[in-house]
């Protein structure tokens, strides 16, 4: 006899070899029956009663006080029929202080739909699908309030394609918008998704734009193009997502362009590439990113902030090994989280003899084999103790580290009682702003790059560097060298054969404190650039002539002007 392990309806169940008899199966469905006895009568009045209010919503719709219903113009929510006309229709009709109600439905439509009343309000109950080629929907007025808007394109996802051949037109184009609001849009298979147009002097200004989302759509490089706002004043995003690109493969620019203007607030956002080794590109001046997060599925991608007095403040990354390339002024990183800051000390490990950069430099056992691969471990910002240390062997590359912030401490150590054991092409130090100066001890600098040292072995620009036990005596035109604002403190390093100068400046700003150096067949020993300094103890390389100062250098020892 089966037992009974149905509660709710008592009815008899078997389980594995249970033997059952017909009588306990027709119990089942005398009790089935019961239950359901009735029910046909009852759906019948719900489907009745959702019918009847679906009538009544539709009609208080188009009754509604100061409201139209895109319908009234002849709309149809039907497949391959433009609605083009019914969309012209409408915003003609549509007067100061009224809504338009786009019912439920998907609308097709061929031609630019032109929203240029000023305060009124447009409320999506349905969407619209654009067939055409140029800009879905063109925005232009004052005091508009656009709720839920929902244009999509048919996107012709072809995963091997270029997308600059198959993506056409722009989901939404602002020209000459101010004061208005748009809440829950989204954009889906254009080539841009919202484009600020400011051509013949429209500008746009004080926009507020909650919870976007904008899909597969391609963001171009070198054009005012951006997939929430761009070339506009006083807009704010608050949160949504924003996908750029939507093709794994585009053979165009490595770029996303993200021309963000000025004065812009970015709030709680998500920017999504799908694109391998690509480059979001972040201009404009004094915006704030605040809780963004910037994502990435394929591959390595960079963040490039070109604009200044930029805030991005407890932002996120995900997936990427996310690396901030600063190259605008006074930009600052508030908080950010993950590849963003460093969260401990760490000693990143450099063997030129036995280490991978398939390796993480945690450990001597674990090292890496170049340079770069240890600067591309460092976090944009550092708030502890970061150590590089190189062991004993001749690596590929020289260090270039730049655009890093924080309130912690950057060294490079090699072999102080023997620098001549750790070889490495060059140094460069740019564009780093710590508590402590970067400390660089215990190399020789075999080699010069033309562009990261300025033909030097050890370059310090825009930071502070602590330069000590370093042998720079390959044929060269200079050694150690601060440029534009770079602050650099050599001690206790041999510097020669230099056929410009051993130790000297380039850039206003510039200053250098020397300190018991050595070194010979030098043309210079110290060289004072316009507008930079030298301090001295006179224990310097040797050099046909010891001091050069061009006009508004400097070169001091002990409170004694020598040039």
């Amino acid at each position: 006899m089966a037992t009974n392990r149905t509660d709710h309806l008592g009815l008899n169940d078997w389980v594995g070899t249970d033997a059952f008899r017909r009588e306990e199966l027709n119990e089942n469905f005398r009790k089935i029956d019961a239950v359901t006895k009735g029910q046909d009568d009852k759906i019948d009045t719900v489907s009745q009663e959702v019918g009847e209010v679906t009538a009544q919503l539709t009609q208080t719709e188009q009754q509604l006080p100061d409201t139209i219903n895109l319908k009234q113009f002849g709309a149809k929510a039907d497949s391959g029929f433009d609605n083009s006309q019914a969309l012209i229709d409408a915003m003609d009709s549509l007067q100061s202080g009224q809504t338009l109600i786009i019912p439920m439905g998907m609308f097709e439509y061929a031609t630019d739909w032109v929203i240029n009343k000023s305060n009124i309000s447009i409320i999506f109950y349905g969407s619209l699908k654009y067939t055409g080629t140029g800009s879905a929907v063109t925005q232009s007025g004052v005091d508009q309030v656009i709720h839920n808007p929902k244009i999509t394109r048919d996107f012709p996802y072809n995963v091997g394609g270029n997308a600059a051949d198959v993506l056409i037109g722009t989901g939404w184009r602002f020209y000459g918008v101010k004061k208005s609001k748009i809440f829950n849009p989204f954009i889906r298979g254009f080539k841009d998704g919202f484009l600020h147009d400011t051509s013949n002097g429209k500008s746009n200004a004080y926009i507020d734009i909650f919870t976007p989302k904008v899909a597969e759509c391609l963001i171009s490089y070198n054009r005012p193009v951006y997939p929430g706002v761009g070339w506009a004043n006083e807009v704010s995003i608050f949160g949504g997502g924003f996908e750029i690109g939507g093709f794994s493969n585009y053979s165009g620019s490595k770029y996303f362009n993200i021309e963000a203007g000025d004065n812009h607030k970015f709030y709680s956002m998500q920017l999504e590439s799908q694109y391998v080794d690509r480059r979001i590109l972040c201009g404009g001046s004094n915006n704030k990113w605040v809780g963004c997060r910037f994502e990435g599925t394929n591959g390595v991608c960079d963040i490039e902030i070109t604009g200044n007095r930029n805030r991005f403040i407890a932002s996120d990354s995900i997936d990427w090994q996310l690396k901030v390339i600063d190259k605008g002024q006074y930009n600052d990183f508030d908080y950010p989280a993950q590849n963003w800051k460093s969260i401990a000390d760490r000693v990143i490990y450099v063997d030129a003899v036995n280490g991978s950069d398939s390796n993480q430099g945690l450990t001597q056992a674990t090292a890496v084999k170049t340079c770069q691969r240890a600067v591309d471990l460092l976090p944009r910002m550092i708030d502890h103790n970061f150590t590089i240390t190189v062991l004993a062997g001749t690596t590929t590359d020289g260090f270039i580290i730049s655009d890093i912030r924080g309130k912690g401490k950057l060294s490079i150590i090699g072999d102080t009682a023997t620098p001549t054991n750790c070889k490495v092409k060059y140094v460069s130090v740019r564009n780093v702003h710590l508590l402590s100066e970067v400390i660089v001890h215990g190399l020789e600098c075999t080699s010069f790059h033309a562009d990261y040292t300025r033909y030097a072995g050890v370059y310090v620009e825009d930071a502070n560097a602590d330069i000590r036990y370093i042998s720079c005596v390959n044929v060269a035109s200079r050694g150690i060298l601060a440029g534009y604002n770079g602050k650099v403190y050599v001690r206790n390093s041999t510097i020669s054969n230099k056929t410009e100068m051993a130790i000297g400046t380039t850039g206003v700003g510039g200053v250098v404190t020397s300190w018991n150096n050595y070194g010979t067949a030098n043309v210079v020993s110290m060289k004072a650039a316009s507008g930079t300094i030298h301090m001295s103890n006179e224990v310097t390389p040797e050099g046909t002539t010891k001091y050069v100062a061009d006009s508004g250098g400097l070169i001091v020892s002990k409170n004694t002007i020598l040039v």
